[in-house]
């Protein structure tokens, strides 16, 4: 009669921080929090497919030309518009020791250079986005990494696609909404795009030396189980 073993369950983690829809292949912003944008020369939005909108909007400047990041759809903006601050943000949750940091894909073109006479502005001032991680229970900012910065009277049509990763090490056990900031510091000074897509958090798992003990006798079980058949 060949004897049962019985199964132990093995130890699962379960990661108390997440991102939601972070390559937005709902089609939508689902789980994103989308502020600050009142207009813009083009409206931010997520789009799929051709990137019908997007290509047509990025040949008027000579942009890059928008190709997939990650599945489907990408998220787009215009990078522009009024004196403003655009904000895309969702609340991850706890940094726990087995997040180690969170990466992305991202790319963009400007141009502040070709229409500056027109703005009515002496000086172009620089635009900016970048990367903020803030506390949720105290509001200080935790981490904050520029992605570009878009020079006054410059003029780049395509920064090439990057991939960027920020570490989490320092923020461990902190509670924490990540948010993509761009600022518009003058009103239409030039014409804009930014791709981001893939925005996912690294997280591993390197099991406890207490754990070892237990795999061992896991698999000693199985194998004694499996000879005696």
């Amino acid at each position: 009669m060949k004897k049962l073993i019985p199964l132990f369950l093995l130890p699962i983690v379960s990661y108390s921080a997440t991102i939601i829809n972070g390559g937005f292949e709902t089609g939508d912003l689902t789980g994103w929090t989308f502020t600050g944008e009142t207009e813009n020369s083009f409206n931010s939005r997520v789009e799929g497919g051709e990137f019908t909108d997007a290509t047509a909007w990025a040949s008027n400047f000579n942009f890059f030309t928008p190709e997939s990041m990650e599945g489907n759809y990408s998220f787009f903006s215009g990078f522009d518009g009024p004196i403003q601050e655009i904000t895309l943000s969702q609340d991850i949750g706890v940094i726990d020791q087995f997040t180690t940091a969170v990466s992305f894909d991202v790319r963009a073109g400007w141009d502040l250079e070709t229409y500056a006479g027109e703005s009515g502005y002496e000086v172009i001032e620089d635009r900016t986005i970048k990367v903020v991680i803030t506390d949720n229970e105290t509001e200080e900012t935790l981490l904050s990494q520029s992605l570009f910065n878009a020079i006054g009277n410059t003029k780049v049509l395509d920064s090439g696609y990057q991939t960027v990763g920020i570490n989490f090490q320092n923020i461990v056990g902190s509670d924490v909404t990540m948010a993509f900031v761009q600022n518009i510091p003058q009103g239409y000074t030039g014409p804009a795009l930014i791709q981001l897509d893939n925005i996912q958090l690294q997280q591993t798992f390197i099991p406890e030396p207490s754990n070892y003990t237990f795999f061992l006798s896991f698999a000693a079980l199985l194998y004694l189980g499996i000879k005696r058949r």
